[in-house]
């Protein structure tokens, strides 16, 4: 994210836990308006902030904590992990014939 949304608390893609706040009001307050579905966006959240959430579980959210948000790239890595960009694509991955 380059810049906050309207009523968005995130200053940077960084989002600072308070106490009450849930994953899923985070992502609806942060995401508001876009298209992606809300599960997706919690996983991917969870995935790139593990010092936040203990265990992995999404439901223990540690306040006082800092929450990296997604970027487009952060999605894309995290639907396709070990994809190549299109920079990384070369004829040395091609199958050849005889």
């Amino acid at each position: 994210m380059k810049a906050a949304q309207k009523g968005s608390v995130a200053v940077d893609g960084i989002y600072k836990v308070q106490e009450g706040d849930t994953l899923s009001s985070i992502v609806t307050r942060e995401f508001r308006g876009v298209d992606v579905n809300p599960v997706l966006i919690s996983d991917v959240i969870v995935d790139l902030n593990p010092h936040a959430f203990p265990r992995g579980n999404p439901n223990w959210l540690l306040s006082g904590k800092d929450l990296q948000l997604p970027s487009e790239q952060d999605f894309r890595n995290y639907i396709f992990p070990g994809s190549k960009t299109k920079s990384d694509t070369s004829s040395r991955d091609w199958v050849r014939y005889p």
